[in-house]
């Protein structure tokens, strides 16, 4: 086993309640920066050794977390400090503390036996309004290991005198002092010490609802994690991954498989992972590396990071890890396209996906692979990029893309030479449309196909015309139609009834090397259609294009809109 260093942890105490501090250990690897700051993994409480080499070895911040202990404090006063941890970590005072090296906004918490309660609980938002407690908000995931979740299960209300994994009964007075309510309050305690004996002592005398809730009148089904997900009362379901041994002798296993049942039943993204054989805390042991192998091809900065150091968070991670993805090489392509084939539909999420033949020779098996890429992700496509520039595919690559439905896209580029879409619903969420390739799309608005297939349509950008004299005619009458009725036009042009702008683009120039005066006169003629309309509100000329819209600067336009800027919707 490779050994990795432990960094020397910043302490800082980000509550006080009822007197108690309430600390925080934040162990940051080296190698983060500014530039490129890395996730949280939150721990509730008293970390493992795999979590603690975690940030050299995988490169991310792992926060472990104390909270005020039971039953001096109540849950409800546990989930405060559950709450007042995660916003700390939102804090400037957390940002100062660690020299702006650690990305806040991807938090995942985590932990084990009660701790994976609580990450639970903090991620679902369960149990927070009961307790008063507003709950946390920015959770981007959770990994629970061997967690309590069900205080209503009967392993916790019937006694075991004595336990069977001890082999003696736990004197009272043994315990006193941490039983009683009234001793003094604390947010932690030796992992070796005398109260170490506590949570068997507990077991022993069937008293967890009573150290948790007395004196509260809050009922324990308000913290049962899968019956309140089947009434519908989560807050929240973040992409979970639970882990547990199925000999565990002090969490039954089958709380977890009540959980993973539960967030099936509701469509919600659960992992779950039973290993054989093994008792509760096998994470303690020194070789446990739950090591995480993530195999991403993608340019997802966000997955990569998100790829910690056990198999949890890799579970955690592989719905997102093919998020944004731009591919534009034969092997890449042939490449995404058999992973997507070969995982389960619920972990092929591509959200934004560029995809481009450029140059590639109209090689057959490369549009079959493109096709299939298209028709797996569209399911959950946000925004797509479609780059088909072989004269010998791109007509019918383009043609099989308007016919695949893509219910979430809401913003589409195609370049090639595309025929005209006409399947109706296929793309009705679909709010923006650039189409670059064909030089004189005559017909695209006189045809009616854009209302039928892209009813929600807003925003529409042609490109790459050139001697478009009949589509700048057409422009013309769907901008300004004409009062007279005239019935021997049988398709007149109209705009899409939601659209508020149309931005066109000529191509380059005509090249001096090409004599065609009729040409030039088309050319100039189209020009001039397009200006005279340069007063209407919903109409915009952009300057001439000089080289063409590239596959490189498509790409470049895809990942400016990704980063929220106006890409290739930009006025100027």
């Amino acid at each position: 086993m490779t050994s990795h260093a432990v960094p020397k942890p910043i302490e800082l105490v980000f509550s006080v309640a009822d007197g108690v501090p309430v600390a925080m250990d934040v162990y940051v690897p080296e190698k983060a920066t500014r530039e490129k700051a890395v996730p949280i993994l939150l721990w509730w409480h008293a970390a493992a050794p795999h979590t603690l080499r975690a940030p050299e070895k995988h490169n991310l911040c792992v926060v472990s977390v104390d909270y005020r202990l039971a039953p001096q404090t109540r849950l409800p006063g546990v989930l405060a400090d559950c709450k007042a941890a995660i916003d700390f970590l939102h804090s400037n005072e957390f940002a100062k503390a660690t020299e702006n090296k650690v990305d806040s906004s991807r938090i995942v918490v985590s932990g084990s036996s009660a701790g994976g309660w609580l990450a639970l609980l903090a991620g679902t938002g369960i149990g927070f309004a009961a307790s008063g407690v507003e709950p946390p908000t920015g959770i981007t995931g959770v990994a629970a290991i061997y967690p309590i979740t069900d205080l209503l299960d009967p392993f916790w209300l019937t006694k075991q005198r004595p336990v069977g994994y001890l082999g003696r009964i736990i004197e009272d007075h043994e315990m006193a002092q941490f039983v009683d309510p009234k001793s003094e309050k604390t947010s932690w305690a030796e992992a070796t010490g005398k109260r170490s004996l506590f949570y068997t002592y507990m077991l022993q005398e069937a008293i967890l609802n009573q150290l948790l809730l007395d004196d509260t009148g809050i009922l324990p089904m308000e913290y049962s994690i899968a019956q309140n997900i089947r009434a519908g009362k989560a807050l929240a379901l973040p992409p979970t991954y639970i882990i547990t041994g199925n000999s565990d002798t002090k969490v039954p296993h089958r709380q977890s498989l009540d959980v993973v049942a539960a967030y099936q039943s509701v469509g919600s993204n659960v992992e779950y992972q039973e290993l054989e054989g093994l008792d509760h805390r096998f994470d303690d042991d020194e070789k446990e590396q739950m090591e995480s192998i993530l195999a991403c091809t993608d340019d997802g900065y966000t997955a990569r990071s998100l790829s910690l150091v056990s198999r949890y968070f890799s579970q955690i991670s592989l719905p997102f890890q093919y998020q944004s993805v731009c591919v534009s090489k034969p092997p890449q392509i042939h490449s995404l396209a058999n992973k997507l084939r070969n995982i389960p539909s619920h972990l092929c999420r591509i959200r934004h996906l560029f995809i481009s033949d450029d140059g590639c020779g109209g090689d057959r098996d490369l549009a079959s692979s493109i096709i299939a890429v298209l028709t797996l992700a569209a399911p959950t496509l946000e925004t797509l990029t479609l780059v088909a520039t072989s004269p010998q595919t791109s007509t019918s690559l383009i043609a099989r893309l308007f016919r695949i439905r893509f219910p979430r896209l809401y913003e589409l580029t195609v370049s090639g030479h595309y025929p005209f879409p006409s399947t109706p619903s296929c793309f009705p969420s679909l709010e923006r449309l650039h189409l670059c390739g064909n030089r004189n799309p005559h017909g695209l608005l006189s045809l009616g196909g854009l209302e039928t297939v892209m009813p929600r349509l807003a925003h529409l950008r042609v490109s790459g015309l050139n001697v478009a004299v009949s589509f700048s005619q057409e422009v013309q009458e769907a901008l300004m139609p004409s009062d007279d009725d005239d019935d021997s036009c049988l398709f007149p042009a109209k705009l899409p009834p939601r659209l508020q702008k149309l931005l066109v683009q000529c191509g380059p120039e005509l090249s001096s090397a090409r004599p065609h005066a009729a040409a030039r006169l088309k050319d100039e003629t189209m020009l001039k259609n397009f200006e005279a309309l340069e007063g209407s509100s919903r109409f915009t000329l952009l300057p001439r294009s000089t080289g063409g819209l590239t596959s490189d600067a498509l790409q470049a336009q895809w990942a400016d809109r990704l980063r929220g800027k106006e890409g290739g919707w930009s006025l100027t």
